[in-house]
């Protein structure tokens, strides 16, 4: 039966429309901390506006004055694989990232107190935001987030370095200095490397080997010898999200399995990350006319199950799954057409393309 599911995605791959990539919205906050006006940038997701709702995981981008692009196309080149983002790009400079000595941490320079008192605060009280959220951050910011991440590691759920200047000894001294019992209880650490001289790779691999093994079992490391410095961000990015949200997408078998087990995957991710989050509209499409073509007993109760719940989540979903119908029809595929569209006037029968079949009928 696994042909039905693939002929679906064929067939449903132009009405699943690609979210439109636009850069982020660039805007302004008085910082006492930083005694300035601080810009930074933000990019809501696609569906903010039509779940008033619902609340979405943020993830914070250093030196965000370069790193907010990539960080969104990112976010959309995985989309469906994690959940939406709203990303917070947050300007930063690179001495005000450092410390004033080796001895101090980064809680106590003017820009950790910005982001943790000023920037942070203002996103949640202005955005509806789940409470989860990740900082990241490359090079230089990257050693402002193991140095965040060594102060306390509890006030963001992950944190991403991403090639951190480490060259000085600093970061692999105070990973030392640190019980690995207090480290396990930290929020987990991503760290990547790309095809860096020695001045990076010794400290990296004395990190990764001997200072934050996988062995606490919060920390990942990862090399990409093939990229450089600065095109490293991306790949880094999108292996530290997979990473976070492996298992993210349900399997096939639990697609395809029936809709209880689906939806079960979904809540058991609730749990999981600590904020809601829905079975994608694609998805319930897909599987829609999956049920629709399918002989299998449970078809017709699974695809009733399908349209319930996408038409719950949002009205106007049902003319979603209409489109499904129309697509079927076009594709010689009018029996499966017909089980869809019967389901969606069951649920709501004052639609127009329900009107319309009811009125052939007569």
């Amino acid at each position: 039966m696994k042909w039905i599911l693939i002929l679906a995605a064929v067939l449903f791959s132009s009405i699943c429309h690609a979210a439109t990539l636009s850069y982020a919205d660039s805007l302004t906050i008085d910082s006492a901390a930083l005694a300035e006006k601080r810009e930074f940038y933000i990019k809501l997701p696609d569906s903010y506006s039509e779940n008033p709702q619902r609340k979405y995981p943020v993830l914070y981008v250093l030196h965000g004055q370069w790193d907010t692009l990539p960080a969104v196309a990112t976010l959309t080149l995985l989309d469906n694989e994690i959940p939406e983002f709203i990303v917070v790009g947050v300007q930063s400079r690179g001495p005000e990232l450092r410390p004033a000595s080796d001895e101090a941490t980064s809680r106590q320079t003017p820009f950790a107190r910005f982001l943790d008192k000023e920037l942070v605060p203002h996103i949640e009280k202005h955005y509806r935001v789940a409470p989860y959220k990740i900082l990241s951050g490359h090079s230089n910011s990257g050693r402002f987030v193991m140095n965040s991440w060594l102060d306390d590691g509890k006030d963001f759920s992950a944190y991403y370095a991403f090639s951190p200047s480490m060259e000085d000894g600093v970061i692999n001294s105070r990973a030392k200095a640190i019980p690995n019992q207090i480290l396990r209880k930290r929020a987990p650490l991503a760290v990547t490397i790309a095809s860096e001289g020695d001045h990076m790779q010794v400290p990296f691999t004395e990190l990764a080997k001997e200072l934050l093994p996988p062995s606490l079992g919060n920390t990942t490391f990862k090399r990409f010898p093939e990229q450089t410095h600065s095109t490293s961000r991306h790949a880094s990015l999108m292996f530290a999200l997979q990473t976070t949200f492996s298992g993210w997408t349900p399997s096939y078998q639990v697609k395809v399995g029936g809709f209880a087990g689906l939806k079960q995957h979904y809540t058991e991710l609730n749990e999981r990350f600590g904020f809601y989050t829905e079975i994608p509209l694609e998805t319930l499409q897909r599987l829609s006319a999956h049920h629709g073509m399918s002989d299998a007993e449970d078809a017709d109760e699974n695809l009733a199950l399908i349209i319930e719940y996408g038409i719950e989540q949002k009205a106007d979903n049902a003319e979603a799954f209409i489109e499904v119908v129309d697509y079927m029809n076009n594709n010689d595929l009018k029996a499966g057409g017909a089980r869809v569209l019967k389901n969606v006037c069951r649920v709501v029968p004052s639609n127009k393309a329900c009107q319309l079949a009811s009125k052939s009928a007569r």
